[in-house]
């Protein structure tokens, strides 16, 4: 069969890229010149553009006359905080060796150009939606609850879709994968009262450090870290206890703890339910606690023919997995959106220093986003 997905534009994606490198986008208060940026792409290409203010997501759509479906490509704009280690300014792109190195190159901002280089040359056969999203990596705080762009959008807006792609980091060791499930999250604060006493007499009180660890060493027993088999790998679910705060001195029984961890599970397993039990848990130990942030796991299907389509396009089949990870892909697909993920970026670099996103990668994402929009699905 033809290709349809050649004439991808690599200067183009190559400009692209650099601009959004030099556009810091770690806190919210610098999100204006990138989503203007992104924005006014969308709409030389050809979108009609819309910028969600609550979520910080720009949503660009292309009608198709007589189309009865819709594809879906989504990223984000926003980045960590650049971590110690850089050799270089990580707000100044530099391409060596056929890599953009630059934060935001492999997460997500390559994900970015190969969305737009094959939008800008493409000619779709189904409706088009790009969503590019913010608060991924910088998660906005409501009511005590981070919440990420993504997930704002979806409760407050309808999105209808057949198909969605993420374009999330999926290459290593420059060969391109294909994601089809993510595990879900919970992070939670507990917290725990206890009564102060002397360090000479702590019968005499209540030691919330002690209250709280046992609290905790009850979930991780009776949640039980399961593993999942996918593709003849194996996944275990995990348990981090990352942040403990309590006591004053070693000769005082301690009267408050506070404890954050998180819970990844596999995708035979319901948010719900997980949360259920931790709260379950914690009420009969006489712990607080405090949903600080969730995502729920998934199974998606990738389609075959659109794996052959990618196979001949980049001259080998792309390995399909799954990963303990999460991103936009989750609350996406709890939409009832059917998304995959498969991006440029290398894997091993995001959130490193000196982080970089291979130009070719870009390129055959870009190739691959093509053909879907035009071919379909």
């Amino acid at each position: 069969m033809k290709m349809i997905s050649e004439g991808i534009d690599k200067e183009y994606a190559e400009k692209i890229l650099f601009d959004l490198i030099r556009l810091p986008s770690f806190s919210e208060k610098q999100f204006g010149p990138i989503t203007e940026r992104i924005s006014s792409e969308l709409s030389k290409i050809g979108f009609s553009v819309e910028y969600d203010r609550e979520s910080a997501c720009i949503i660009g759509r292309k009608k198709i006359l007589g189309a009865s479906k819709t594809i879906l490509l989504s990223a984000h704009y926003d980045t960590v905080i650049p971590v110690e280690g850089w050799t270089k300014d990580p707000l100044s792109p530099r391409a060596i060796d056929g890599k953009v190195y630059g934060l935001g190159a492999s997460d997500c901002k390559g994900g970015i150009a190969s969305i737009l280089a094959a939008a800008k040359v493409s000619k779709p056969k189904n409706n088009i939606t790009i969503l590019i999203s913010g608060h991924e990596d910088v998660k906005k705080e409501i009511d005590g609850k981070l919440r990420s762009g993504i997930d704002i959008y979806l409760q407050n807006h309808k999105l209808k879709a057949n198909f969605g792609i993420v374009t999330e980091a999926t290459a290593k060791e420059g060969a391109i994968g294909i994601l089809t499930g993510h595990f879900g999250k919970v992070a939670v604060k507990i917290s725990a009262k206890g009564v102060a006493a002397h360090g000479a007499h702590p019968e005499q009180g209540v030691n919330a450090i002690e209250k709280l660890i046992e609290a905790y060493l009850n979930i991780k027993k009776e949640l039980q870290l399961e593993i999942f088999t996918f593709n003849g790998k194996e996944y275990r679910d995990t348990f981090n206890l990352g942040i403990i705060r309590g006591g004053e001195a070693i000769n005082i029984t301690p009267s408050n703890c506070t404890a954050e961890f998180e819970h990844r599970f596999h995708p035979k397993k319901n948010l719900e339910d997980v949360k259920e039990r931790i709260k379950q848990i914690c009420n009969r130990s006489r712990v607080n606690t405090n949903i600080l942030f969730e995502f729920p796991p998934f199974i998606a299907e990738c389609p075959n023919n659109f794996k052959e389509a990618c196979a001949r396009i980049i001259g080998y089949l792309p390995e399909t997995r799954i990963t303990r990870g999460g991103t936009d892909a989750n609350f996406l697909n709890a939409h009832g959106i059917q998304t995959i993920v498969i991006g440029p970026g290398e894997t091993k670099t995001i959130h490193a220093p000196n982080e970089y996103v291979e130009i070719d990668r870009i390129i055959e994402c870009a190739k691959i986003l093509s053909h879907t929009i035009q071919r379909g699905i």
